[in-house]
């Protein structure tokens, strides 16, 4: 007995074994990277790794947090002498890989064009990837002299290398892409440009670009001058593009700037409600046909809130609009009566029911004096919506069926989404004058717009024009008998090919951005459209495309012929092959 007890006493004082289970090997991503075209390697290039959304990082568990996405999830590697690299350890996930050298452009893996995306990379445990490559493309570089009419170099003078592009909903901007300070010889320099197809501005403090920090005492700031463009035009539809070639040096863009007389716009602000100044007010001024950025004040323009009286100062001749606002004040009591029960009328009360007013100024020869800005609600739209054939409130998720307006001037209408109501009455409310584009945002694939009136006048392929005259009831019709277009995209050798955009394009009303499609190719090189309303369309598929470059028409019109026409009835399927659009 005393045997036994003792040999467990000495079995319990025993240190543990504790036999190891089994752990999943975690992946790891190596690869190389090379010049483009000599395929020399690039020793000390930077590689960062980027985790991205997937399936599983969509959806954590509620014990486990989200992971971050979309910063880099491991500290950045660089290559060796022989330009190689390597991940180690990487967890289980999906995972964008970018490369970055002095000299060169940055580039995603399996990214096509300088303003696309690349591909994304999935590993699972225990993998082992090797075969990632990154060509490098040589950087170039832009310079040359920024100069008066006379000759004489103007300096302090910021210098924009711009962008033209695209927003998702059709609108072309000039995009900052660098920014540079003329020197006391009026010269400047862009390095390490990313090859491609540039416009340039020089002007008098390029805001939001003007650089900061030490001033020299000993310089004497220059007279006010407007924007210019490249090669001497203040108008951004007539500039210059300057191609710029991997590796070159663009030398000699030469900048004149011609001496303008610049003016002042004055005047003054009241509120229609209590014929009074108002105490905040939010002032804007832009071109009407900007797309660029603008030299000189464009906000909150010397305003006094005790008269009401703005000023304007050192405007270039041209055509503007001035829009005027009230700022919300947040610590301002709201009455019990009008207190928001929803998150939409919270909004309603601080931004989307402030007064507004605009107006349109031509600046030719003199100062504008005595303009006089009155704010006042906007114009309240009623609108009904209903479905061929069917009660609204049959259709699953109904409420989940928005309007909105999209403004094309200077004032934007913000107006929160509400839920549909079952009988599909709606409202735009506070709406300034202006013109708008309908945008109408419905999630059942089966439904498209089959029409769109506003006092008989068909606001569905052309803007709606609000005035200060309340209009009727804007009648909205939808159909549930949509269709839906798939199919392939090939390369030359007739193969499916995966990740591939494929666009859909109406034949009519291209302005009209909203009824354009897309669809990312899956694995198997398919794409489907859904809820296309009938008529006459073209698919293309690029190669390679800088994003949202198809609303550009100019662009468009090179690509014509390469569309796959397709003719869609309602309530039709209809299966395509569509060919790859190969990259120049």
């Amino acid at each position: 007995m005393m045997r036994s007890i003792l040999g467990l006493f000495l079995l319990l004082q025993a240190p543990s074994f504790v036999v190891p289970q089994p752990q999943d090997q975690r992946a790891s991503i190596e690869g190389v990277v090379l010049r483009i075209g000599t395929d020399e390697p690039i020793a000390g290039a930077e590689l960062k790794l980027t985790r991205v959304a997937s399936a599983s990082d969509a959806a954590p568990s509620p014990s486990q947090p989200m992971a971050v996405i979309g910063i880099p999830m491991l500290p950045s590697t660089q290559t060796d002498r022989s330009g190689r690299f390597v991940f180690k350890d990487v967890d289980a996930g999906s995972y964008r890989i970018s490369a970055a050298s002095n000299g060169y452009a940055k580039l995603e893996y399996g990214q096509r064009v300088s303003r696309g995306t690349g591909t994304v990379v999935s590993v699972v445990n225990g993998q082992a990837i090797k075969d990632i490559v990154f060509r490098l493309t040589p950087a170039g570089s832009v310079s040359g002299n920024v100069r008066d009419a006379s000759g004489e170099p103007l300096t302090g003078f910021q210098v924009l290398l711009l962008r033209s592009a695209y927003n998702p909903t059709g609108r072309r901007s000039f995009q900052a892409a660098g920014s540079a300070r003329t020197d006391d010889r009026g010269a400047y320099r862009f390095y390490w440009v990313t090859p491609g197809r540039y416009y340039l501005s020089a002007g008098r403090g390029n805001r939001p670009y003007e650089n900061s920090g030490f001033h020299n005492p000993n310089e004497v700031d220059a007279k006010p001058y407007p924007t210019t463009y490249y090669p001497g035009t203040p108008d951004p539809a007539e500039a210059q593009a300057v191609e710029l070639l991997p590796g070159e040096e663009r030398n000699g863009i030469e900048f004149v700037l011609p001496q303008q007389q610049m003016y002042r716009i004055r005047g003054k602000v009241v509120d229609s409600t209590t014929g009074k100044p108002p105490s905040n007010t939010e002032i804007r001024m832009t071109p009407r046909r900007s797309i660029g950025p603008l030299n000189g004040p464009t906000n909150n323009a010397n305003y006094n809130p005790v008269n009401g009286t703005f000023e304007f100062r050192a405007v270039a001749p041209g055509s503007y609009r001035i829009f005027v606002t009230t700022t919300p004040e947040l610590d301002a009591a709201i009455a019990p009566n009008a207190a928001p029960r929803t998150l939409a009328e919270l909004v309603d009360v601080l931004f989307s029911s402030r007064p507004t007013a605009e107006a349109a100024v031509e600046v030719s020869a003199s100062d504008v004096e005595n303009l006089i800005l009155t704010l006042s609600p906007g114009i309240l739209i009623p609108g009904r919506l209903r479905v061929d054939g069917q009660e609204l409130s049959a259709i699953d998720g109904f409420e989940n069926i928005h309007i909105m307006l999209e403004s094309a001037g200077a004032g934007e209408h913000m107006q929160l989404p509400r839920p549909m109501a079952p009988d599909g009455t709606f409202s735009l409310d506070n709406v300034p004058p202006g013109e708008y584009r309908l945008r109408i945002n419905y999630p059942q694939p089966n439904i498209y717009v089959r029409e769109a009136l506003l006092n008989s006048v068909d606001v569905l392929h052309q803007p709606l024009v609000v005035s200060n005259t309340p209009p009727g009831t804007l009648e909205i019709t939808l159909s549930s008998k949509a269709s839906q277009v798939d199919g392939n995209v090939l390369n030359e050798q007739s193969q499916p090919i995966a990740g591939i955009q494929a666009v859909l394009i109406p034949d009519r009303f291209r302005d009209r951005f909203s009824s354009y499609k897309t669809a990312v190719t899956d694995p198997n090189g398919h794409f489907v459209f859904r809820s296309v309303a009938p008529g006459e369309y073209k698919i293309f598929a690029w190669e390679a495309i800088e994003e949202f470059a198809y609303f550009d028409p100019d662009f468009l019109t090179s690509y014509e012929d390469r569309g796959k026409p397709v003719s869609i009835s309602e309530s039709s399927k209809q299966t395509v092959d569509v060919n790859i659009i190969p990259a120049r």
